[in-house]
């Protein structure tokens, strides 16, 4: 599965797209591919759409992201993060240096999901496209 996948990541230089999308890996289904990105330099674009990821599915990702200096684009869309997913990611986003493209589409985020990501943004000076996109965002979402 994608554990064996993450552990051949480690030491593999030449993939630079992995699409694991809707594959129901739950919560706890992308920490073995964070720990690989922690030493992967190959790797520049991740898509874990539609996972169920849930509020806490991106814990161990966004620690890896802190560190990981290839990762450009990162869709975690579909994964009803709600605010505290996104929190964390946005933690992530303060140090990390390479991430351009996000999705976070259909996170269930609501009027304040956006908050900690503005307050990253202040920071971060490598993302150039955010795809916010059917977040309940209402219409103070982005004041």
């Amino acid at each position: 599965g994608l554990d064996a996948l993450a552990e051949a990541l480690k030491s593999n230089a030449s993939l630079t797209k992995l699409v694991a999308a809707s594959n129901s890996l739950g919560p706890h289904g992308l920490d073995a591919l964070a720990e690989a990105l922690k030493s992967n330099t190959s790797l520049t674009a991740l898509h874990v759409r539609w996972n169920d990821l849930g509020p806490y599915g991106l814990d161990a990702l966004a620690e890896a992201l802190k560190s990981n200096t290839s990762l450009t684009t990162l869709d975690v869309s579909g994964n009803e993060l709600g605010p505290h997913g996104l929190d964390v990611l946005s933690e992530a986003l303060k140090s990390n240096k390479s991430l351009i493209t996000l999705y976070v589409r259909r996170n269930s985020l609501g009027p304040q999901g956006l908050d900690a990501l503005a307050e990253a943004l202040k920071s971060n000076a490598s993302l150039t496209k955010l795809v916010a996109a059917s977040n309940s965002l209402g219409p103070h979402g982005l004041d």
